[in-house]
């Protein structure tokens, strides 16, 4: 059985700082906060981000402090694998059994934290014909 639980669309990270910096920096008191999708979208994490390039992904890992969801080392979450597995078998069933169909094919898209289409993108899904 396949739970489906509403994910937080962005994650928020607040700092608040108790002192002066300098001139190019907060004041004591103010705050930033970090969204992750804008810091896995950095050029130094990912050259051309929105470009699918699976060679990315060879080598010798993510370069330091880059955003990892599940965490790393010996702190990594258990669920993982699992979470990776669950979510491969699913789409894999999705994308071979159904056609898909925007409901609104010229949807537009509202960026406020995260891009969003602005009607919630919904999709018609018929069984393939055997």
């Amino acid at each position: 059985m396949l739970r489906v639980n509403t994910l937080k669309s962005a994650r928020f990270i607040y700092q608040v700082f108790s002192s002066d910096c300098n001139a190019t920096c907060h004041k004591s008191g103010g705050s930033v906060s970090k969204l992750s999708y804008r810091h896995t979208r950095a050029p130094i994490v990912s050259p051309e981000p929105e470009k699918f390039d699976p060679s990315r992904f060879e080598g010798k890992g993510p370069a330091p402090y880059t955003f990892i969801p599940f965490g790393g080392g010996p702190r990594m979450c258990p669920g993982n694998e699992y979470a990776r597995v669950v979510i491969l078998v699913f789409m894999h069933h999705l994308v071979t059994r159904f056609k898909w169909e925007k409901v609104f094919p010229d949807e537009k898209t509202i960026v406020v934290a995260l891009p969003t289409p602005a009607k919630g993108l919904p999709i018609r899904l018929f069984h393939h014909q055997k």
